[in-house]
């Protein structure tokens, strides 16, 4: 018989810790001491754009979204670029 562990306490924290802790561009560069303008250059934009992007007046397209989860290794995702309200809903 296959157990499930749908409230049990040590499954949860265990899935919680498997989840990354959401980050904005603008803190992965400040954590990672990256400048605007280096990051810009390692996925091929402007540093302009990514101001814009760390300012939240621009939306990543796709490939650039792409892009940027593969230069952060995936701590920065599409979900970090939503508005704080969207993400709670």
């Amino acid at each position: 018989m296959a157990r499930h562990c749908a409230y049990n306490f040590a499954c949860i924290k265990f899935i919680v810790a498997l989840k990354p802790p959401a980050m904005t561009l603008s803190d992965y560069l400040d954590r990672h001491g990256m400048k605007r303008i280096d990051f810009a250059k390692a996925i091929d934009v402007t540093p302009g754009y990514i101001t814009s992007l760390c300012n939240g007046a621009s939306w990543p397209s796709r490939a650039v979204m792409a892009k940027i989860r593969k230069a952060t290794r995936g701590a920065v995702t599409p979900n970090d670029f939503l508005p704080e309200k969207a993400k709670a809903s």
